[in-house]
């Protein structure tokens, strides 16, 4: 493989990575969005368990530790902005840390 080609290939990786990012931000703050505003008319603080084995944006909306190329901050501030408004916490959590153990098989032969 040339490295002409090397690179046009890790370019068009880096660009396919960057368009389905850009992709999941864009369907997680629509969601969180439709969430806050469903709830804005219910009285008081609102708490969301947003569970997900990973959350496309960075929650510091000045670090982006997904793509350096890509500034989610103005879409980051306008849902915030919109979470506060409706008075919603979000708290993602790692469905990978609700696992039970796993519990080694035993099996009925006997060994002699």
């Amino acid at each position: 493989m040339t490295a002409v080609t090397l690179e046009t290939l890790i370019r068009f990786e880096q660009e396919n990575y960057a368009f389905l990012m850009d992709m999941r931000v864009k369907e997680t703050v629509s969601a969180l969005r439709s969430i806050a505003l469903h709830v804005a008319g219910y009285p008081g603080r609102k708490n969301l368990l947003w569970i997900s084995s990973s959350f496309p944006i960075a929650l510091n909306p000045e670090v982006n530790s997904f793509d350096p190329s890509r500034d989610y901050g103005t879409q980051m501030e306008d849902l915030a902005n919109v979470l506060g408004e409706a008075k919603v916490a979000v708290y993602p959590i790692d469905p990978g840390g609700l696992q039970m153990p796993r519990i080694p098989q035993t099996t009925n032969a006997l060994v002699h």
